[in-house]
């Protein structure tokens, strides 16, 4: 059934029609089912296809028509997925990818599963599967969505050592790009309008990971982009700005001139160039 869901919602189309009723089929199955591995793995990852709306509107309407006790029960069954099986990197990658989702539907919803304890289970799964790249991947973007706009979630999550999980998990997996991207882009909403974090970024070699990602993966424009932003938002403090003016200048320059295509290379270069200047 979940995975037969997962199929229908390749289709735009179909997705918008079977999206409540999925959604609830979803849920039953895996509030049912809480003991059984592979049933939690395939209702989140329908749960994760069917959340996962270029257009956030039939969404929001799904979840408004819901209400917000709904919505918690929701965010409360995918948690406690990921507690029954911690071990499993397969749930957990799920499971980090339908809390993401979630997370993007309304600024309310990150409050609820940060309340929820979802912070502190997201970190729990992330350290317990550092050598799994999916599933850095996957943390490493739910809680870039966690943060995003949110000073509460930022705050809360350094003080789990949020930083340092994903700093290990880029340190990890060098060699791959996604973990890369991901982890640039869950620095820079942990430290966007957060002085406290910037620093701490800095004194645990992030911007020395951002640098390193950077130079590996040259060649790919997403991993330039949000290397830029990252550094970008770890230039508001001082001493980081200087930190890369006088070290890593020639990052953001190899950036624009390996990719003159990209917009968003050019874009985000352009402005970390111009807080270099």
């Amino acid at each position: 059934g979940c995975e037969a869901l997962w199929y229908l919602c390749f289709n735009a189309a179909t997705k918008l029609k079977v999206s409540s009723g999925g959604m609830k089929a979803v849920v039953a199955a895996l509030r049912g089912h809480v003991g059984a591995e592979e049933v939690q793995e395939a209702g989140c990852r329908a749960l994760a296809k069917i959340t996962n709306a270029e257009r956030v509107e039939p969404l929001l309407h799904i979840f408004d028509s819901w209400g917000e006790e709904a919505l918690s029960g929701i965010i409360e069954t995918v948690l406690a997925g990921m507690r029954a099986h911690a071990f499993a990197p397969g749930v957990q990658e799920q499971a980090f990818l339908a809390l993401g989702n979630l997370a993007t539907a309304r600024d309310t919803t990150k409050d609820k599963i940060a309340e929820l304890g979802g912070l502190e289970a997201l970190l729990a799964g992330m350290r317990a599967h550092a050598d799994a790249a999916g599933v850095q991947v996957a943390g490493s973007s739910a809680l870039c969505s966690l943060c995003d706009n949110n000073d509460n979630n930022r705050v809360k999550a350094a003080e789990l050592f949020g930083i340092e999980v994903v700093l290990a998990g880029m340190n990890v997996h060098e060699d791959a790009e996604g973990v890369q991207l991901q982890g640039c882009r869950a620095l820079s909403n942990l430290s966007v309008q957060n002085a406290d974090n910037q620093a701490k970024v800095a004194a645990l070699g992030g911007i020395k990971a951002v640098v390193a990602c950077m130079r590996t993966h040259a060649g790919i424009p997403g991993v330039q982009a949000h290397g830029c932003r990252a550094l970008r938002t770890l230039c508001d403090d001082a001493s980081n700005r200087e930190r890369i003016r006088k070290l890593h200048r020639d990052v953001v320059e190899g950036a624009m001139a390996a990719h003159p295509s990209s917009r968003a290379v050019q874009d985000e270069g352009r402005k970390l160039a111009g807080k270099l200047a």
